[in-house]
C-alpha cells in the first residue's frame, strides 16, 4: 500500500509539472498602460501594446471601460485585425472620467479559429481620479503644465483688456471731436 500512494503521488506531480506549461501558454501578452493626463481637456490617454505569439487570421480587441467616463470621439473600443507570429499591435483610447472615483480600464484580445477554439488575454489598469477629476497620483510635470496654461489664460485676458481699453480710448477720442465740432 504504501509502494502504491507513493507512486501515485509521483504520477499526480509527473502529470502536474509536465502539464502546467501547456495551461498556462500565453497567446498574447497584452500590456495597458497611462500615458498620463491632458491639462488643456483633462483627457486621460491610456495605450495597449498586444504582441501576438502565433498567427491569427480573426483577432477581436475589445476595450473595457467601466460607466461614468465619456471616450473621445475618434476612439475604438473594439476592432477586428489579424495578427502574424511575433507582431505588435498598438492602440490609444481617450477617456474623461465624469466624477471621482476608481476606475478599473480593461483590454482583452480574443483569438477566434477555424476550429472553434477561442484564445484570449488581458490586462487591467486601475485609474484613480482625484475630486479635481485629476488622475492620482498628480505628477510634477502635470502641475507644471496647468500653471503655464493659468498663465498663459491670464495673459490672453490681460491682452484682451488692453485692446478693449485702446479701442474704447480711441472712441471716446472721436466722439469727444464729434461732440466738440
Amino acid at each position: 500500500m504504501q509502494k502504491l500512494s507513493i507512486s501515485m503521488v509521483s504520477l499526480v506531480f509527473i502529470v502536474i509539472f509536465f502539464s502546467a506549461p501547456i495551461f498556462a501558454y500565453s497567446f498574447f501578452n497584452v500590456k495597458i498602460t497611462s500615458d498620463g493626463q491632458s491639462p488643456l481637456n483633462n483627457y486621460i490617454s491610456l495605450s495597449s501594446l498586444i504582441k501576438s505569439e502565433r498567427n491569427f487570421k480573426s483577432v477581436k480587441i475589445t476595450w473595457d471601460l467601466p460607466s461614468g467616463v465619456l471616450l473621445k470621439s475618434g476612439s475604438l473600443i473594439q476592432y477586428w485585425t489579424s495578427v502574424s507570429q511575433g507582431s505588435s499591435l498598438l492602440n490609444s483610447i481617450e477617456i474623461l472620467p465624469n466624477n471621482p472615483g476608481v476606475y478599473n480600464v480593461s483590454v482583452a484580445a480574443v483569438a477566434y479559429t477555424n476550429s472553434g477554439s477561442n484564445y484570449v488575454n488581458s490586462d487591467q489598469e486601475t485609474l484613480v481620479v482625484n475630486k479635481n477629476l485629476y488622475l492620482e497620483p498628480v505628477t510634477t510635470l502635470f502641475n507644471i503644465e496647468v500653471w503655464g496654461l493659468n498663465i498663459f489664460k491670464v495673459a490672453l485676458l490681460l491682452i484682451y483688456l488692453f485692446i478693449v481699453y485702446k479701442i474704447f480710448i480711441f472712441l471716446y477720442k472721436e466722439f469727444r471731436k464729434y461732440i466738440d465740432s
